[in-house]
């Protein structure tokens, strides 16, 4: 295996992992490069690791998306909307992903280059994972689901879950732990929780691959390279995903908190601080 399909496997599994468990795909980056001296991928091959965990996330959840693509006929009958807000828990769930994609979107929009320019400072990434760890550990604390299905989901809990998202653009600040811990701090049942934020993250990445698309030039990496870290992306996304289920579903979230806070530490003696 040359030193890029050897790269590219290492940021593949990097990317898939860490994408959906609640420890931060970015920050670990920010780490692998401190460490190993990684380049950060090129804006192409980042894309393809995108790609990758994207692959994972709807074959993964693959009935859920169906289905909200069925669902979508509602809109065309306007007069029944409503009704189908009530008693349409699927329908209602496509509209909460609507709803929590807003507010990302705006701060994605808004506040993108400052939160990647945290991404140079060890100290920034250290305090995202510290941000993490601490989330992570208040997720113990509220175990008292009061919304058990899509249909008792409150729009302004997906507006919080939303902001959460968009606050994880930031290094070290995990997008499936804040959306999760999160959701599980305003009520949401474990299961719809996990559910919930898997589903919002696939119109996050789209999103983000449609922002970075037009920076993408021709990319030195080998056609090799590339595609090893696409299956490596989608194959670790498809086994993180299956885990944090199982764990969220345990109710054991709060145990990737010790993870995060080693992160944080090693980030911080990497910086110097300690």
């Amino acid at each position: 295996m040359s030193p890029q399909d050897s790269q590219a496997a290492v940021l593949g599994l990097v990317q898939g992992l860490c994408e959906f468990l609640p420890v931060s795909s970015s920050g670990h980056l920010a780490l692998a490069q401190a460490l190993y001296g990684f380049a950060e991928p090129e804006v192409f091959f980042d894309l393809v690791l995108h790609l990758g965990t994207l692959a994972a996330v709807c074959l993964f959840y693959r009935r859920e998306v169906l289905g909200l693509v069925t669902e979508l006929r509602w809109l065309s009958r306007p007069a029944e909307i409503r009704r189908a807000w009530r008693i349409r828990p699927v329908f209602r769930l496509g509209v909460m992903i609507v709803i929590g994609s807003v507010p990302t979107a705006v701060m994605g929009l808004l506040f993108e280059d400052f939160l990647t320019s945290l991404f140079a400072s060890l100290l920034a990434v250290g305090l995202g994972f510290l941000a993490s760890a601490l989330v992570l550990s208040l997720s113990r604390l509220f175990r008292k689901a009061r919304y058990k299905s899509e249909l008792e989901f409150p729009a302004w809990a997906a507006l919080v879950i939303g902001l959460s998202q968009g606050i994880a653009i930031a290094p070290g600040i995990s997008r499936s732990g804040m959306t999760i811990c999160v959701a599980l701090i305003l009520g949401l049942e474990g299961s719809l929780a996990a559910r919930y934020s898997f589903l919002l993250s696939i119109p996050a990445i789209l999103g983000g691959l449609v922002l970075k698309f037009p920076e993408a030039e021709a990319s030195g990496i080998p056609p090799k390279a590339a595609l090893l870290g696409f299956a490596v992306a989608a194959v670790s996304g498809l086994l993180a995903l299956k885990l944090l289920t199982y764990v969220v579903r345990r109710e054991r979230f709060h145990f990737f908190a010790p993870w995060c806070l080693a992160a944080c530490l090693l980030a911080f003696r990497l910086h110097g601080l300690i």
